[in-house]
């Protein structure tokens, strides 16, 4: 339950709520997804583990926000419990890699019989950061990358690119239109804003969130040169997106105390992404 911002003790999260991030485990667990039906081989199991990245973040009226994020694969069919410092800043103990495409476009790491030993992986971040040893192969986010465009829509709006709200923002969000998702990319192609929306989600700490390869006509799926190894959204930034779309979540403690970021018109700290006006509406 969110608490007004007033409401809230101005005290560092803790850093590593092992409780939260071991329930989180035992509920995926508890699932059993490795049986699920595969409908690829008649209703048999499915052959490999499948890949899950789950985050949270609760912001309890008394005390400081808690927060959590595990990972599973075929290679950590058990789970993995990320590291997150003190103040909710990136994964530490994760080596993200991108998902990938052969030359026609296929999303080949999925393929029956695919041994993930034969793949040629690319590092997420590049430069390659300092980051720990267990490697992890991002799924390829589908509609929630229209998260990020309806963000950037939002961008638009603050800087006084566009008059009023595309009318196409509200079926991509609310029933996850995608052809309503291909006008509002072709839009943000248009202001400019495709490579800045990255650049300002990076500066904001969020830097495995990315709208790569995306098109001036609007494409953003894998025939059109973009879709899976090319967009990309880990679940803890997407979680620390949420938490800065909040209006009633508290300031974002990995980011530093500063009038304003680079990327936006000055704002203070707890709406550095988009103005209240803004946040109001996508909310």
């Amino acid at each position: 339950m969110n608490a007004a911002p007033h409401d809230r003790p101005n005290t560092v999260p803790h850093p590593l709520p092992h409780h939260l991030a071991r329930a989180l485990l035992q509920a995926v667990l508890d699932q059993d997804f490795g049986s699920t039906p595969d409908h690829w081989h008649g209703g048999a199991p499915v052959t490999h583990f499948p890949s899950i990245d789950l985050a949270v973040a609760a912001f309890p009226a008394s005390g400081p926000p808690r927060f959590a994020n595990v990972l599973f694969s075929r290679e950590h069919p058990q789970g993995v419990m990320a590291h997150i410092g003190p103040t909710a800043g990136a994964v530490q103990n994760i080596r993200f890699d991108r998902d990938v495409q052969d030359a026609k476009g296929n999303s080949i790491a999925w393929q029956a019989g695919r041994h993930w030993k034969q793949v040629v992986w690319q590092p997420l971040l590049t430069p390659h950061p300092a980051q720990g040893p267990t490697r992890f192969v991002a799924p390829y986010p589908a509609s929630l990358l229209k998260l990020l465009v309806a963000v950037g829509v939002g961008l638009a709006m603050d800087r006084g690119l566009l008059d009023a709200w595309p009318d196409e923002l509200e079926p991509m969000i609310v029933v996850s239109d995608n052809d309503a998702t291909t006008a509002c990319v072709a839009l943000l192609h248009r202001l400019g804003l495709t490579h800045e929306l990255n650049a300002c989600l990076k500066r904001l700490g969020l830097a495995t969130l990315q709208l790569n390869n995306t098109t001036a006509a609007g494409g953003w799926r894998n025939a059109d040169g973009s879709g899976v190894g090319h967009i990309h959204m880990t679940a803890w930034d997407t979680v620390r997106l949420l938490w800065l779309l909040d209006a009633a979540a508290p300031p974002p403690p990995w980011l530093p105390c500063l009038p304003c970021l680079p990327c936006l018109p000055c704002l203070p700290v707890s709406t550095t992404l988009l103005t209240s006006a803004t946040r109001a509406h996508l909310h």
